[in-house]
């Protein structure tokens, strides 16, 4: 890792780990850190959600929106259009996937570190899931408090006292949550959460001030947060703010410049390679707090692969997207030499059955379902079409 940018990556894990040792750091965590337990990135999420919009043409043009990156837009429509939303939504993104997630996926994931490393800390999430504390609970390292941005009066104590508290920027989904107006993903509700006055635009500069964040999960593409996060830099020259990236090689050098304008100063590694951002923070955890890092090793090792599955490619579900001249297919393919592919590996499919409109969750895939694939072990397949 530190050799796909040389001098580089050094020079700014050692950075890190200064200001890591003087609790100078709050973790910033994105959607990366949530899909070892099966749930999507938000294009993915979208892409299901506009399966329920009634108007074809409506739905055709929300899914150019998704594939156009244009989701705000799309969130919004989708919305407007369906009023069951947020049912849906919770079904997507729901607790259940994280309670059952297998132990040695879970023991795994670079989320897992963090109770270790950041146990007494303020957390921020832009994620609705709640992986953070699933993970901080099993740790015995409970929030005192999770707060979203609707909370004025608590955040403001909150900052002030610097407790161990969750803040999720966008709001917060689960069982127990009624409110669609209480999120932020539609272009309205970026609008009003993201104006001058409005509630995060208050209370961000106020958190990113003095404090030091470090990016885990992040894509880092330019959006609300960002741009609060940029104007905050503008405001405080030389103060630094860190993340661990994947990056293509040939990219380096222009995502240094654009993260230089949100006094970023990141650890590239390989696009693809995100296991490195769990080696990282063992890393830190070794040099900073042994025991911590001793006490890790033997929980993992608690929970090793299970045998009769695949751990690496079990867990997270497959997607297959059926191109435009599959839309109205009986078969996609019904070939033992065709080989469909995915993180991990190849998979040599021997059938596969879609209809156009299908939005399919197959726990155990076979003829009477759709589809029959070699040496699958019973792995989810999730079909959609796009």
């Amino acid at each position: 890792i530190m050799q796909f940018y040389p001098m580089h990556n050094p020079s700014v894990y050692d950075d890190l780990r200064n200001d890591c040792q003087q609790k100078n750091l709050i973790p910033f965590v994105g959607a990366g850190l949530s899909v070892f337990c099966g749930y999507q990135q938000w294009p993915d999420v979208l892409k299901q959600l506009a399966d329920f919009i009634y108007d074809c043409n409506v739905r055709s043009n929300v899914q150019t929106m998704i594939n156009n990156n244009d989701l705000l837009q799309a969130a919004q429509q989708i919305q407007d259009q369906y009023p069951r939303i947020l049912k849906e939504l919770k079904k997507i993104i729901d607790y259940r996937k994280i309670q059952n997630c297998d132990p040695h996926t879970f023991h795994a994931s670079a989320a897992y570190v963090l109770p270790y490393l950041f146990r007494d800390h303020l957390v921020m999430t832009t994620n609705f899931d709640r992986v953070l504390e699933e993970v901080y609970d099993r740790h015995n390292a409970k929030f005192g408090k999770t707060v979203t941005p609707y909370e004025a009066d608590l955040l403001t104590q909150l900052r002030q006292s610097n407790p161990h508290c969750l803040f999720k920027l966008h709001g917060d989904i689960g069982p127990d949550i009624h409110d669609i107006n209480k999120l932020i993903f539609t272009q309205t509700q970026y609008n009003n959460a993201y104006a001058d006055n409005g509630p995060l635009m208050l209370e961000l500069p106020h958190w990113f001030q003095n404090k030091k964040l470090l990016f885990l999960g992040c894509s880092l593409a330019k959006d609300k947060t960002m741009e609060a996060l940029q104007k905050v830099t503008a405001q405080n020259p030389g103060l630094e703010h860190y993340a661990i990236l994947a990056c293509q090689r040939e990219d380096i050098g222009s995502r240094c410049s654009e993260l230089r304008e949100l006094g970023i100063s990141p650890i590239f590694y390989p696009d693809g390679r995100h296991e490195a951002v769990r080696v990282i923070l063992e890393r830190l955890l070794e040099e900073l707090h042994n025991a911590a890092y001793k006490e890790l090793q033997r929980d993992t090792k608690k929970c090793p692969p299970n045998p009769k599955r695949s751990a690496a490619l079990c867990i997270t579900p497959i997607i297959l997207h059926l191109p435009d001249e599959h839309r109205s297919l009986r078969s996609l393919t019904n070939s033992a030499n065709t080989t469909l592919s995915f993180p991990g590996g190849p998979l040599p499919a021997l059938a596969v059955w879609a209809k156009a409109g299908w939005s399919t969750n197959l726990p155990r895939a076979s003829a009477k379902t759709a589809g029959t694939f070699s040496g699958c072990n019973q792995r989810i397949i999730k079909i959609y079409r796009i």
